[in-house]
């Protein structure tokens, strides 16, 4: 009784639990009071074998006046057919979520929270409608981007590469064919080599930490705001 869920009361349509329906009717009314300020949910289960029309006038009688009492749904269900079981699960996270919401809003620290919120809604000053405006500039950078090859924007481009076998120097340029990476090329990438440069302009390595401290040595000292 102490915790905070939605009570759900399964009810056996087809009464081959041994109790009929009366006796599940009465059952439930007296324990109750056992649900008060909770959310309820009274399931008629097994709907495969009995529907609610194919109970006796009697027994539906029953079933609508306690359907009918306040703060009491009804929902029907099948465990073995599967049939309309995700409807209930849905419907008891939402009266338990309603009621979570409800308990919250009466509580005393909503009127302390609530002085703090202003919601302001603004409201049109006229009939003129205001669009997204994109400087032309833009417009038109985007429009040359979209025209311009890829290899006319790398064309500025070129990496000199140092053959092996002393033949000096070639620049390749991307677009003219050369696959350095070709194992039955003589040309190749020699890093350690000054003769093997870089054209392109590109920033400098950044330094590492290391390299500083081994450069300042006793006087080095530590800065770690230096990225943040």
């Amino acid at each position: 009784a102490h915790l905070r869920a939605c009570v759900m009361y399964l009810l056996d349509l087809s009464e081959q639990c041994g109790y009929s329906i009366k006796q599940q009717v009465d059952l439930f009314n007296s324990i109750r009071p056992l649900f008060v300020n909770k959310p309820l949910l009274l399931v008629a289960n097994k709907i495969d074998v009995v529907r609610m029309e194919e109970l006796s006038p009697e027994n539906r009688r029953l079933l609508e006046e306690l359907g009918a009492q306040e703060d009491v749904e009804m929902v029907t269900m099948s465990t073995l057919s599967e049939e309309g079981v995700a409807a209930v699960k849905t419907r008891a996270c939402d009266k338990l979520l309603a009621h979570r919401v409800e308990v919250k809003v009466k509580g005393k620290r909503i009127k302390d929270v609530a002085n703090r919120l202003h919601l302001a809604t603004p409201a049109p000053r006229d009939t003129k409608e205001r669009p997204a405006q994109i400087p032309a500039a833009v417009l038109a950078a985007r429009a040359t981007a979209k025209k311009t090859p890829l290899h006319a924007k790398n064309k500025s481009k070129s990496i000199t590469i140092k053959k092996k076998k002393g033949y000096g120097a070639m620049k390749v340029a991307p677009g003219d064919g050369l696959d350095v990476s070709d194992s039955d090329s003589d040309a190749a990438f020699d890093a350690d080599d000054n003769d093997a440069a870089m054209d392109v302009s590109q920033k400098p390595r950044r330094r590492l930490a290391k390299e500083i401290q081994a450069e300042a040595g006793a006087d080095y000292v530590l800065d770690f705001n230096q990225h943040y």
